[in-house]
């Protein structure tokens, strides 16, 4: 069963709680086949409209690599591992009204089937946006590699 665990806040970064999974007791990595990304909602005080632009960006990472079916959502149980991700904080830029800032997330691979933690890594970047262009490319495809090398190493190597 998944816990909330309280973030500590700082005058400048917006934490959020996060929720915690047991370990799982089995390893059935070589049982999965889907890898299933549901939509992004623990997002603090982060820009909203980057997250879609993330799972999207996420979902196309899995699937040029070709490994695992990726989708947004399935009723399939046995063969599925969950990309779930929560923001850990929210640093933004200094202009007001900004969307640019410094985001950090953890990323949790859990079976679907058992909700129990296979893998877990948290990370961080730098969002950028431009209110004429929108969010830099660049920085949200640097983030969905890093969340495609997570998936890949957590699934594919020993620990």
């Amino acid at each position: 069963m998944a816990t909330i665990v309280p973030s500590e806040p700082t005058p400048t970064i917006a934490n959020v709680a996060t929720t915690t999974y047991p370990h799982c007791s089995s390893d059935r990595r070589g049982q999965y086949t889907i890898i299933e990304v549901p939509a992004i909602i623990a997002t603090a005080h982060a820009p909203p409209a980057f997250f879609p632009l993330l799972r999207e960006a996420i979902m196309e990472e899995g699937r040029r690599r070709d490994i695992y079916r990726v989708v947004p959502a399935t009723s399939e149980q046995a063969e599925v591992v969950q990309l779930t991700m929560f923001v850990e904080s929210w640093e933004p830029d200094a202009a007001p009204g900004s969307d640019s800032g410094i985001l950090a997330m953890k990323l949790f691979l859990i079976d679907k089937t058992h909700q129990c933690q296979v893998g877990l890594t948290t990370g961080y970047g730098e969002i950028r946006h431009d209110p004429e262009n929108g969010f830099n490319s660049e920085d949200v495809r640097t983030i969905a590699e890093s969340a495609g090398w997570f998936v890949g190493m957590t699934l594919m190597h020993d620990p």
